[in-house]
């Protein structure tokens, strides 16, 4: 009995921890659909409210979100979206009372992107796509040698890199090149000041004015050009 009961305690414990992850997630999804499904509910006729209409007032109520939610996305991708953004963003901050909510889940967003490892290394610039003309891009890994011996331009047994050349102004897509490290040159700025770069289509330069703040959306746009740089 006395080695028993440990045990149940120890696999009551494991299965706990087990499943809670599981829990919380269940607990938020569901409070998060019924505050986003809520508004759509309230104002349907009373037939909606009840029953199997209600479950379906919700769906619809869902995809609608999900479309303005969308929309939102693309939106922001384009240089006069942003701009509405970060007009939207100055304004929220300075509204007393809204501000002190807005800025802390703001700030713990920021944190959590701030703390992840970054897939872009390093700011460059290649000579690409012909001679006198130069791209920005993000080195995201050294490679190997066996893949670096067959690069024409390489110097013997020099390191190549691979660099992630995003689109403008929508920097989700791209493609990739391997270049001699010795003809790429390094930037003086950090990730999120290229992708802000890049979105704004080469208006917004690091050191200017119009550079001085890295938005939260910045950052947003850069873990999603990695996460599809990763994919």
């Amino acid at each position: 009995m006395k080695r028993i009961l440990p045990n149940i305690g120890n696999n009551l414990l494991l299965g706990t921890l087990l499943l809670a992850p599981l829990a919380i997630t269940i607990w938020i999804v569901q409070k998060l659909f019924t505050f986003l499904t809520d508004w759509f509910v309230n104002f349907s006729p009373e037939v909606f409210k009840t029953g199997w209409r209600a479950i379906v007032a919700r769906l619809v109520a869902l995809f609608i979100v999900v479309v303005v939610v969308f929309l939102i996305g693309l939106l922001v991708k384009n240089f006069i979206g942003r701009r509405l953004y970060e007009w939207g963003d100055r304004i929220l901050s300075r509204i007393p009372g809204v501000k002190l909510f807005y800025n802390f889940f703001r700030q713990i967003i920021e944190v959590f992107f701030a703390n992840r490892d970054s897939s872009f290394k390093e700011v460059v610039l290649i000579e690409y796509p012909r001679a006198g003309a130069y791209t920005l891009g993000f080195v995201t890994s050294s490679v190997p040698q066996h893949i670096s011996t067959h690069v024409a331009s390489a110097i013997p047994n020099e390191e190549c890199v691979s660099v992630f050349i995003p689109t403008t102004p929508n920097p989700t897509g791209g493609w990739l090149l391997i270049v001699p490290r010795s003809q790429v040159i390094t930037l003086k700025m950090t990730p999120a000041e290229g992708m802000k770069l890049i979105v704004s289509g080469g208006a917004i330069f690091p050191g200017t004015k119009d550079a001085a703040k890295t938005s939260l959306l910045d950052k947003l746009e850069l873990m999603v050009a990695e996460a599809n740089v990763k994919a």
